[in-house]
């Protein structure tokens, strides 16, 4: 009986260790914002010699499970990890729940340019199903490109309970 109790704290204890390291390997709602108020500075300053930085793959702005992201505001993906995005006109495209996310973005960055969250559904890099995602967008000043970033998995409610 005491060795199966030992057994059983043992596993429970080895859950407990796992769960906080894939917990670390999740961006946080706080380091979405940085990174994405770094990009924003980013182009400001260098404008599009600064996307090839943030698209790299195993560069600052792809992170953990997070890649930033970037738009115009007629739709149009200037910087994504799909490639395939690229060039692509976002404007119509609908969520897994029909949601119209990309016109929601750039009315929302028209409305706060200093940066807004938004909830939609969206499929994990590598992953066929959607997710729940909750993106910070945010205006670059002088131009007519955004950028986002988000987390898996946390809902609006979760980000204003974290006070953002």
């Amino acid at each position: 009986m005491k060795k199966t109790f030992m057994v059983v704290l043992f596993c429970v204890f080895g859950l407990i260790l796992s769960s906080n390291a894939f917990a670390a390997d999740k961006a946080t709602p706080q380091e979405v914002m940085a990174k994405v108020k770094e990009a924003v500075k980013l182009i400001a300053e260098k404008g599009e010699a600064a996307y090839p930085l943030i698209r790299d793959p195993k560069g600052a702005f792809v992170w953990k499970d997070c890649y930033l992201f970037a738009q115009n505001l007629d739709g149009t993906m200037v910087i994504h990890i799909n490639p395939k995005l690229e060039g692509k006109n976002m404007l119509g495209t609908k969520d897994a729940n029909g949601k119209l996310f990309s016109n929601e973005m750039i009315n929302g960055v028209k409305a706060t340019p200093e940066g807004f969250w938004m909830e939609y559904m969206w499929a994990k890099p590598g992953e066929k199903e959607a997710s729940k995602k909750a993106s910070f967008c945010m205006l670059v000043p002088k131009t007519e490109i955004f950028v986002g970033a988000g987390v898996w998995d946390i809902g609006l409610d979760d980000i204003k309970k974290a006070g953002l």
